[in-house]
């Protein structure tokens, strides 16, 4: 609120001040005037004089019944206490009550209409009594009331000073006591309208305060619930394509990018974008420099988010036709494990859209996404190896089955007369037949063929379900009999090695050791014939020297 306004305000103030003031004593003089106009009415010997007072209290009931303006009716209130001083004097002359009624006037028109008001009121307060002196002391009026002894020009001099000076003082007082109390109250409206001022800026910073708090509040709940929403995608590029639009949708952003760095660290390349020129640069296979080229290379090497508020006047912003939009853009890594796996880079078509409060929001999503793409890399790569895996166990399981097959029976069939085995591989179907493959980590390894009793009764879905279950089964139960069977087998082959070996062990002379182990062999392998002979050195070196084996019959040797 300006001083001027202030102004204005007080005088609107005081002229409604002044005129429930006027009306009150209008009120109040019309009722006490009516007591005061009788006596003075019925004392006054003059016809003239009972005139003056009659029409003032008409004036003044006039005053009050009818709405005339404001200054009209001050005007008419504050001229009746001059009118009765005049006819005071020409009654009474300067020793009645003349004077108190000017005085009367001055007062109330200070009070009533203003300061200047009471300066004209005094000028012709003096006005009426030197010309009332003048008139009364040549003879040109004489009292009404003969009773009454006229002044001397002492007299009149002596009551005009005091009048005069009287009107002054209380003139002065009036407009010193005005004067005080508009500073006062200007002050004092000044002040409150300084307090009204904070107030309104208190206000409004708790508004903006709350609005800036709100709007953090939603950044918070929109980011947790990006971070849940890409926390259960677990291929790695359904998550980046997820993440970058969750985010562009839920923050409103245009264009929001992930990069990653390469194996060798040296780039920083695009993998996933929500704007259209975004996807096309993927396409191309953009990428930036680490530590080189652009926000995004100077956030992968030094590890911490950066924010450009105005894209045209930061000098590491990279000019891109594909990104023309873009008025300030925000890059965060994405750490895990202490270490820089790529950026986050997002872009707005507004200026100082991101702000540094905000940055712990931003840097907490990428930590959550961070953590989110490793996984989903640790994932697929545990995938890849368990296929990988299946691909070596199937193809061990394929070879083991066939040199099992190779060796034992291919079938058997239940019939009415017990189970049997068959040579046949491929059994006749019916109409109302099904083949049940058993198949054991993804190889085919036998198979199922069963057959109704009536042709009319045709299998269920439950039922083919149900024979699948079983099918699964027994090829489990088939593949751990055949593990069972090749321990035991590796079992007695260590035991049997064992036993010879202990039994060779036994003896300390050459020629038993010689025919213990030969004997062993023979009877290990249930050969019917074994043979372990001896070597000798000149041999063995000839051999070794020519390049072949050494002779079966050599010309000095030890056979058993």
């Amino acid at each position: 609120m300006t001083l001027e306004s202030l102004k204005q305000e007080h005088t609107l103030e005081q002229d409604n001040w002044r005129k429930s003031f006027l009306q009150k004593i209008l009120v109040i003089s019309a009722i006490l005037g009516l007591f005061a106009l009788i006596p003075a009415v019925m004392s006054a010997t003059d016809f003239y004089l009972q005139s003056i007072y009659i029409g003032v209290y008409i004036t003044l009931v006039f005053s009050i019944i009818i709405n005339i303006p404001y200054k009209l009716k001050a005007t008419l209130f504050v001229s009746l206490p001059l009118i009765i001083g005049v006819g005071d004097l020409l009654e009474t002359g300067i020793r009645g009550d003349g004077l108190f009624f000017l005085l009367a006037f001055v007062t109330l028109s200070a009070l009533l209409i203003g300061t200047r008001a009471g300066w004209t009121a005094i000028i012709l307060s003096e006005i009426v009594i030197i010309g009332m002196g003048f008139l009364q002391l040549n003879n040109y009026l004489s009292l009404a009331d003969k009773l009454m002894v006229e002044g001397t020009i002492l007299d009149w001099v002596g009551a005009g000073s005091i009048h005069l000076l009287i009107t002054l003082v209380v003139l002065l007082g009036i407009s010193m006591m005005y004067e005080g109390f508009n500073k006062v109250k200007m002050r004092a409206e000044s002040i409150l309208a300084t307090l009204h001022k904070s107030q309104t800026e208190l206000e409004n910073r708790v508004i903006e305060r709350t609005k800036e708090l709100t709007q953090r509040t939603n950044k918070l709940i929109t980011s947790a619930f990006v971070a849940r929403q890409t926390a259960e995608i677990k291929e790695l590029e359904e998550l980046l394509n997820s993440s970058v639009d969750l985010i562009a949708k839920q923050f409103n952003y245009y264009h929001v990018g992930i990069y990653l760095i390469n194996e060798r660290g040296d780039y920083a390349e695009l993998q996933a974008a929500s704007s259209e020129s975004g996807k096309q640069l993927i396409e191309k296979g953009y990428r930036l420099g680490v530590g080189t080229q652009g926000i995004v290379g100077f956030v992968a090497a030094e590890r911490k988010a950066r924010i450009s508020q105005e894209t045209d006047k930061d000098p590491m912003i990279l000019e891109n036709l594909e990104f023309s939009r873009t008025r300030s853009e925000i890059a965060v890594p994405l750490i895990v494990r202490n270490k820089v796996i790529g950026v986050l880079d997002i872009h707005s078509s507004e200026l100082e859209a991101f702000k540094y409060e905000d940055l712990d929001i931003y840097q907490t999503l990428a930590d959550h996404m961070a953590v989110a793409i490793e996984n989903a890399r640790v994932i697929g790569e545990t995938e890849l190896v368990i296929k990988q895996l299946e691909k070596i166990s199937g193809e061990n399981i394929r070879k083991n089955w066939k040199v099992e097959l190779e060796t034992g029976k291919l079938a058997y069939q239940y019939s009415n007369s017990g189970v049997r085995p068959i040579t046949k591989t491929k059994s006749q179907k019916g109409k109302n037949s099904v083949d049940v493959p058993l198949v054991l980590r993804g190889q085919k390894i036998g198979i199922i063929s069963l057959h109704r009793k009536s042709d009319f009764q045709k299998w269920t879905k439950e039922e083919e379900i149900i024979a699948k279950e079983v099918a699964d089964q027994a090829a489990l139960a088939l593949e751990n009999i055949r593990h069972i069977e090749r321990s035991r087998e590796s079992t007695n082959r260590d035991k049997l090695i064992s036993n010879a070996t202990s039994k060779i062990r036994e003896t300390l002379d050459l020629e038993t050791v010689l025919k213990t182990t030969a004997r062993e062999i023979q009877q290990a392998f249930n050969l019917q014939e074994a043979e372990v002979r001896l070597l000798q050195e000149d041999n063995v070196d000839a051999s070794k020297k020519n390049g072949k084996a050494p002779s079966s019959k050599p010309k000095e040797e030890n056979n058993i």
